[in-house]
């Protein structure tokens, strides 16, 4: 998946940082955006690809996240070497991983201010 894919939905970001685990590569970067009432979509992407590693989509008590096979076992040691659950967005919302990106880029389509992920 290309962030290209996703920016014409989600549109202009609110925040860009470069992501700063070491699982995704040196040109990893991270964007967030801040949706209707609480609906919150955040990328790492690698910045001179587009390539998505992951793409995380949360609203109220939901919280989805596409993670690319290719990179997910690293991103997976990674939050094992800092301590950081990765079934868990919080204490109280666990993520529910989809594998295939046509999921994610459904869902994505779905966003409105009266949506439930």
């Amino acid at each position: 998946m290309n962030l290209m894919e996703i920016l014409p939905t989600l549109g202009e970001p609110r925040g860009t940082n470069k992501f700063e685990w070491s699982c995704w590569g040196a040109h990893s970067q991270y964007l967030d955006w801040g949706g209707e009432e609480n609906h919150i979509a955040s990328t790492v992407f690698d910045l001179n690809t587009g390539l998505i590693y992951c793409l995380e989509l949360f609203t109220g008590e939901s919280a989805v996240r596409y993670l690319d096979p290719d990179w997910a076992e690293a991103f997976l040691e990674e939050c094992v070497s800092k301590d950081v659950n990765p079934d868990w967005l919080s204490d109280s919302i666990p993520w529910t991983n989809v594998g295939n990106p046509q999921t994610i880029l459904a869902l994505l389509g779905t966003l409105s201010g009266d949506t439930e992920l």
